[in-house]
């Protein structure tokens, strides 16, 4: 049986924390001179409203844990709410957008997608500034959260990734202050590191929370890295590169010392990036007018910001040629390890696919040898090929009935199918080979929006739960923990 009263308990609580996330931008603001931000003080009240009448009128004893399906139900409600309220002070500024504009550019910002509607960023102030890159950062850490939270009940799924854990239980509450510290640290620490370049204060905030959070959206809006300093260049990739990396690798950097760089996604995650970085730096090496050095940083910057879903200096101008191009657009839908900020299909999805068909091209050359496909020295169960397959298929109904959904709204089939896809991905959108500007998608019909919109919720919550809620084995009172 579902007991409510926790769920909702539990959303009372995130609830809270949200409402106290709007008081920074609005200290800001205020701090700055700035019309007093009405709107982040409204936000800020109707949250902890909200949040106070779900805390205390269903609070229930600590040692009743939510289950499996109340787990699963908490995290697909929170990341339904997180949007409509993230997006309230957008709605009642004086920005005048719509509602739908509203909650479609803090879904945006929430899921890591990046981007928004608003084309013209330097002329919001600086607690939007602040309230837009907060977001991304809140979205990240969310996400490594809701992994870990209903991470033990979907060994389906997950189960590599668990076993190459070392652990069947969490502890959950330790995990998250774990990775506050990192995160927050990290923060802290390149934003000094931006400061010192000559860049602003807050511009170094939003700077280190978008590339830790491989969310993208950056004070500019315009996706350039051309205008930046050199040291800046090669700050933002290396903060991209730790968002894209595994969740048992940021958990595990206090508690296992060196030890935890022996992750085997870890290491394939690395080595993909160094080996596109240098087939990028051959391919933009000739004809090049550019220093060796320059032409290094620039393919490590766009293959980094492309593989962690990120997309911050990506454009069509950025890529040599339509080839190179291309390439960074398929890279895009790797995405960054099982649990991190980013978006994406994951690395280990990867790892164990590349597995499964070395196994089978083995059995077909070598009839007499029976080779057993393995991920982090352990054989892959029958549960493991099913979930990432289920993954798949389920990746591929959403894509194809969102995409045929947007050309009944003004797209193509093509420009549709593109921008459900990195939208699943939480990288873009993208329409056609570049990323879509600002403008582009402020333009888009309201139907176009709501369909993008679920399609980023979908993809962050890594399709399967969505999938779950919606068979009546889910409701019914024999379902059975994934355990």
């Amino acid at each position: 049986m579902i007991w409510y009263k926790k769920i909702f308990y539990v959303l009372g609580i995130l609830f809270f924390i949200f409402s106290g996330l709007a008081l920074a931008p609005m200290a800001v603001d205020f701090c700055l001179g700035h019309d007093f931000p009405i709107e982040f003080l409204i936000s800020s009240i109707f949250c902890c409203f909200l949040g106070g009448v779900l805390f205390f009128s269903c609070k229930f004893s600590e040692s009743q844990v939510p289950d499996a399906r109340e787990k699963i139900l908490i995290i697909l409600l929170s990341w339904i709410s997180f949007p409509i309220l993230g997006s309230l002070p957008f709605f009642l500024s004086s920005l005048q957008m719509s509602f739908v504009d509203s909650v479609f550019e803090t879904t945006l910002l929430l899921t890591t997608t990046g981007s928004g509607v608003i084309y013209d960023t330097r002329s919001l102030s600086e607690g939007f500034l602040l309230w837009r890159s907060l977001l991304q950062l809140f979205g990240g850490i969310a996400f490594a959260a809701s992994f870990i939270y209903i991470f033990p009940h979907l060994k389906s799924i997950y189960t590599p990734t668990f076993n190459e854990a070392g652990r069947s239980n969490y502890a959950f509450l330790s995990q998250i202050k774990t990775i506050l510290l990192v995160y927050l640290s990290l923060a802290v620490m390149s934003s000094f590191l931006f400061v010192g370049t000559g860049i602003s204060a807050l511009d170094s905030i939003c700077y280190s929370f978008s590339a830790l959070s491989t969310g993208g959206a950056i004070p500019d809006n315009t996706y350039d890295i051309s205008g930046i300093s050199q040291r800046v260049s090669w700050i933002l990739p290396v903060l991209m590169l730790i968002g894209g990396c595994p969740i048992v690798f940021i958990t595990g950097l206090f508690s296992e010392g060196i030890g935890v760089f022996k992750n085997r996604q870890f290491i394939c995650y690395v080595s993909l990036v160094f080996l596109l970085v240098m087939l990028l730096f051959a391919l933009m090496s000739f004809p090049s007018t550019s220093s060796a050095l320059d032409t290094l940083k620039r393919s490590f910057f766009m293959v980094t910001s492309s593989v962690t879903t990120t997309g911050i200096g990506l454009s069509a101008s950025d890529a040599p040629d339509s080839f190179v191009n291309a390439l960074l657009y398929i890279i895009n839908f790797i995405g960054g390890c099982s649990g991190s900020c980013s978006g994406g299909i994951k690395i280990f999805r990867l790892m164990i696919m590349f597995q499964l068909i070395k196994s089978y091209l083995i059995r077909i050359v070598s009839t007499n040898v029976v080779h057993v496909p393995t991920y982090a020295g352990k054989k892959l169960e029958e549960t493991d090929v099913t979930g990432l397959f289920s993954y798949f298929i389920c990746y591929a109904v959403i894509a194809i009935v969102f995409s045929t959904a947007l050309t009944f709204f003004e797209m193509e089939l093509g420009k549709s199918f593109g921008a459900v896809m990195t939208c699943l991905n939480n990288n873009g959108p993208f329409f056609d080979l570049h990323r879509a500007t600002a403008l582009e998608m402020a333009n888009l019909g309201i139907a176009a929006k709501i369909i993008l919109t679920l399609s980023m919720i979908a993809g962050r919550v890594d399709f399967i739960p969505l999938f779950m809620v919606m068979l009546k084995p889910f409701w019914g009172k024999k379902f059975e923990n994934f355990q």
